[in-house]
């Protein structure tokens, strides 16, 4: 398994945990929310794969 396919396997695994936890500290997220979490995470994957 390549090292970005790790990565979106783990990123992944890692929404599936943050999202249920953060809705339940702050309430429901907005998709606005979830489009920054993929961004961000697009901007991280693009950076990581460049090293």
């Amino acid at each position: 398994m390549t090292l970005g396919a790790k990565l979106s396997n783990f990123w992944h695994r890692f929404q599936g945990e943050l999202f249920p936890s953060l809705a339940e500290e702050v309430g429901p997220l907005l998709g606005t929310h979830r489009r920054f979490v993929a961004a961000l995470h697009n901007a991280l994957s693009g950076s990581l794969s460049k090293q």
